[in-house]
């Protein structure tokens, strides 16, 4: 999991954080997935967006955790 601490719009380095969890969530109905998040909020331009980027396998298995109930079973 790599870091991203410089706004990608502007470059601007202040930021103040938005929410954050970590490593378990309750997501879903009734899902419990793992990952960090951790949103910040660049404090020159005001674009908000995840500190911590999360690999492909990584992003894989947490939104694998992430559903709605649809009623069917699985």
């Amino acid at each position: 999991m790599g870091e991203r601490s410089a706004c990608a719009f502007c470059g601007g380095r202040e930021t103040r954080p938005l929410n954050q969890y970590g490593p378990r969530c309750l997501v879903g109905d009734y899902r419990i997935t793992t990952g960090d998040v951790e949103n910040v909020w660049c404090v020159r331009c005001g674009l908000g967006w995840n500190r911590r980027m999360m690999d492909e396998s990584e992003l894989a298995a947490f939104y694998a955790g992430y559903a709605k109930k649809t009623g069917t079973v699985e």
